[in-house]
């Protein structure tokens, strides 16, 4: 579902709610930044599909991916960081790239 516009520092943004409980905002530099919507959890029924985390690397530089599964086509899209947000937010990043825009 896509929200209308919104204005955020007085600059005009496009701000994308996901399907699974993500909010997207992308600048108009197209630099995305990816938040997660709590409050989009509380409003709707039932959780949103959650990612699927894995852990890899020795115990002093551990890297997690996290795998999603993209709201449009169904595909595994996956983020790597040193913690599980990093990980989700690049996830979501690659899901927002390729999130078609109005």
């Amino acid at each position: 579902m896509i929200a209308p516009f919104s204005r955020i520092a007085k600059r005009v943004v496009h701000r994308l709610f996901l399907a699974d409980g993500l909010e997207a905002v992308r600048q108009p530099d197209g630099d995305p930044i990816v938040v997660y919507n709590e409050r989009w959890q509380r409003d709707h029924t039932g959780p949103p599909p959650t990612p699927h985390y894995t852990c890899t690397g020795p115990a002093d530089a551990v890297t997690w991916r996290a795998s999603m599964k993209h709201p449009l086509d169904g595909r595994i899209v996956h983020g790597e960081g040193r913690g599980k947000k990093e990980a989700r937010r690049r996830a979501c990043a690659e899901i927002l790239a390729t999130w078609p825009l109005p």
